[in-house]
């Protein structure tokens, strides 16, 4: 509509505005204000996915674009490190998108979800034997692709340090906090 200068009049305009309301959030309070007339447009029914329609490459590529792996670090004096490690898998989506990630944690046979305040739902696998076992043999089987593949590489390679329980000494602890603060928003920059 815009290529075709329908966004200069008031009619295409408010067609724009009225496809707006009905993506993402919607518009905001002055945007229905300034626009009194909106109707939002009707989305098109979308069949909800069943796990059998779920495969693993669509995973894998799917997880290339919206999954995340962290490694967390706390501090904890009971421990003989003196740290607690622990991996964590997991992607967040739209609410609407619950039922997705309901099959995606099915087909993967571990994790949870979890609604969160913001109106996303979030799959989460925290358990190191389902991370260890099924996540890290899954992607090391069905590859994610991009700047992603770097993180999982390094999140595989802490999971060995723990798997091998080198995170319970001090040199295994310093080798998983220089991995994971080269990981994710942290890749590349300097400290």
């Amino acid at each position: 509509m815009i290529k075709d200068g329908l966004h200069i009049t008031d009619k295409g305009l408010q067609e724009i505005i009225n496809i707006k309301a009905t993506m993402n959030n919607g518009l905001s309070e002055n945007l229905y204000a300034e626009f009194p007339d909106t109707l939002p447009v009707v989305r098109p029914v979308v069949k909800e996915p069943i796990a059998t329609d779920i495969r693993p490459n669509w995973i894998a590529g799917f997880t290339s674009g919206h999954g995340c792996f962290f490694i967390y670090v706390e501090n904890n004096i009971k421990l003989r490190s003196g740290y607690r490690i622990k991996l964590i898998f997991n992607i967040v989506q739209h609410s609407r998108d619950k039922s997705l990630l309901e099959c995606i944690s099915s087909y993967l046979n571990c994790g949870n979800i979890l609604e969160t305040s913001r109106g996303e739902v979030s799959y989460d696998v925290t358990k190191f034997s389902d991370n260890y076992g099924k996540i890290s043999a899954f992607f090391s089987k069905y590859t994610i692709h991009g700047i992603k593949a770097l993180d999982f590489n390094d999140w595989k390679l802490a999971a060995e340090i723990v798997k091998s329980k080198d995170h319970l000494t001090k040199k295994g602890v310093e080798r998983i906090i220089k991995i994971k603060y080269n990981m994710n928003k942290s890749r590349g920059s300097s400290y």
